[in-house]
């Protein structure tokens, strides 16, 4: 069944590590940029951190995007893809001038968001899964 795929404890795993690197450079995350590229890339650790909150959301992308592939259905996918470029150029045209690179960040999150939810919807809309099944076959698969 697909939905055994997507929460499979690797993917499960895939969430939990990309928050425990999320809460890592909270805390090291200055000491970090420092160490490897210099004191004058501290400055970047909010631009950092920002995108790594991002990647939250693009994995559902990452998992859900090969079932599309692999079933022949590659225009939904970039359909779905198109839509996120669209938002990140908005997001870009109406928040760089204000923010600048923060909110070129903050317009690639609000994409990757975009991509990842879509594509979420999407799966439980044509594989008739319920976002019901999707919480708790997750939490059952972290509470083990």
């Amino acid at each position: 069944r697909i939905l055994i795929f997507l929460f499979i404890p690797e993917n499960i795993c895939n969430i939990i590590l990309c928050i425990a690197v999320i809460i890592g450079f909270i805390f090291l995350g200055q000491w970090f940029l420092k160490t490897m590229y210099g004191q004058d890339f501290i400055g970047a650790y909010s631009l950092t951190l920002m995108l790594f909150v991002g990647t939250i959301p693009m994995i559902f992308y990452k998992l859900v995007h090969p079932i599309y592939i692999a079933n022949g259905k590659t225009k939904t996918v970039v359909l779905l893809l198109l839509i996120a470029v669209i938002s990140n150029c908005i997001g870009n045209v109406i928040l760089i001038p204000e923010y600048k690179a923060m909110g070129a960040a903050i317009s690639s999150v609000v994409s990757y968001a975009i991509c990842g939810i879509a594509f979420l919807i999407k799966f439980v809309k044509d594989y008739k899964v319920s976002f019901r099944d999707v919480i708790n076959n997750t939490l059952s698969i972290i509470k083990k």
